[in-house]
């Protein structure tokens, strides 16, 4: 790894991307283990600057409560957790 750029983190594994190698890579965030590359840029002065994790058990669940409470006042009958 010659430029780290973001990072995150998800469960056991630890996201980064690289702006030398222009891709997104992985490991275990405990042992360093399971090194792989999850996605690489082709074009040459392209880079990928961002890392994010989206995941319904990340999501907080206070914004689908609000978000049902609209749906209901707007009397649309549609189940937000059916779409997640």
């Amino acid at each position: 790894m010659k430029h780290p750029y973001a990072i995150a983190v998800f469960e056991d594994t630890l996201y980064w991307s690289d702006w030398h190698g222009r891709d997104i890579q992985a490991c275990n965030k405990f042992t360093g283990k399971d090194h792989r590359v999850i996605i690489r840029e082709n074009s040459e002065g392209n880079f990928i600057y961002g890392v994010h994790i989206y995941h319904p058990a990340m999501m907080p669940l206070v914004s689908i409560f609000i978000h049902n409470i609209s749906l209901k006042f707007l009397n649309l009958n549609v189940n937000c957790m059916e779409q997640i």
